[in-house]
């Protein structure tokens, strides 16, 4: 499986501790070993379920929860929070699964012993666990906290307007810096799609102002904007609000489809028979299982 593209600025806000890289190193390991004991010439779903890559899964949703621990919210927001955090790793896990598979056998098709397939697999280790983690670390980090403010500015209704904001210097992008100062009330449809974060490692946020005090910006040439800054969002991916999905990151990314970002399971209120009607595949028998799981623990 194709492995997702994370760029942008760095963001300050925190950086993964050594002692989570390691515990997280471990439990890849532990996901390995589940993966060489399967049978079979395909990727079983049912191994989402093993006890080890479960560890894995938790392990990695943990370290992304501990962003915002700190981070006022309701006991809702937090609770819908974790759970996004646990599908995405859950679905992390099944593309770093899917992309070790491959790499069970030898160049005569036999099973390799697992420690040279466990050597074989370290540069996907590294690649997920190590570098696009930081940046996901980051999104989370951001898209908690917003989804935090959002939950705040829900609370005052229509009282204030929102206002964009960038971080005001010179590292911020130049599609972002399009976007600031743009002010709309909260129920405009712009925040919608452009409420931030706005792509791996956006610094931006929003404020609340007085109503009078700024000008409202027009609808559609926020919108045009909106559409300008986000550009290189090809695949629409980014173009979500935390706040109102309740989400860290969109149903639709790097690790899912375009079709999740539609999907009655991304909001994980699908009823038992919406989700019997899922396409019947292994990206959604992954989820399916995940989003069971998650019952289960919540």
């Amino acid at each position: 499986m194709g492995g997702p593209i994370h760029t942008g600025f760095a963001k300050e806000k925190g950086k993964i501790s050594a002692s989570e890289a390691e515990q997280l190193r471990k439990k890849f390991e532990g996901m390995m070993q589940t993966l060489h004991e399967q049978k079979g010439a395909s990727l079983s779903i049912r191994v989402m379920a093993d006890d080890k890559v479960q560890d894995f899964i938790n392990t990695h949703a943990k370290i992304l929860d501990d962003t915002y621990g700190g981070v006022t919210m309701s006991d809702r927001m937090r609770q819908r929070l974790n759970r996004s955090d646990y599908i995405f790793s859950g679905m992390k896990a099944f593309n770093e699964l899917g992309e070790a598979f491959p790499s069970l056998t030898d160049e005569n098709g036999d099973r390799k012993p697992f420690e040279r397939f466990l050597n074989d697999v370290q540069k996907i280790d590294e690649t997920y666990n190590s570098d696009y983690l930081q940046s996901e670390y980051n999104f989370v980090t951001a898209s908690a906290d917003m989804a935090a403010k959002w939950d705040e500015f829900a609370s005052d209704g229509d009282r204030y307007l929102l206002q964009y904001r960038t971080a005001g210097d010179d590292r911020v992008r130049e599609e972002h810096a399009e976007l600031e100062g743009i002010t709309l009330p909260i129920d405009d449809g712009f925040w919608e799609s452009y409420y931030p974060p706005n792509g791996w490692n956006c610094r931006c946020t929003v404020v609340q102002v007085r109503r009078g005090k700024y000008d409202e910006t027009d609808h559609g040439e926020a919108m045009n904007l909106g559409k300008s800054a986000l550009k290189g969002d090809k695949r629409g991916i980014f173009r979500f609000n935390s706040g109102i999905q309740e989400r860290t990151v969109p149903a639709y990314n790097p690790y899912t489809i375009k079709k999740c970002k539609d999907c009655p399971l991304g909001s994980g209120n699908a009823s038992k028979n919406a989700a019997k009607s899922l396409t019947n595949n292994q990206l959604c028998g992954a989820c399916k299982l995940l989003n069971k799981l998650a019952n289960k623990k919540q």
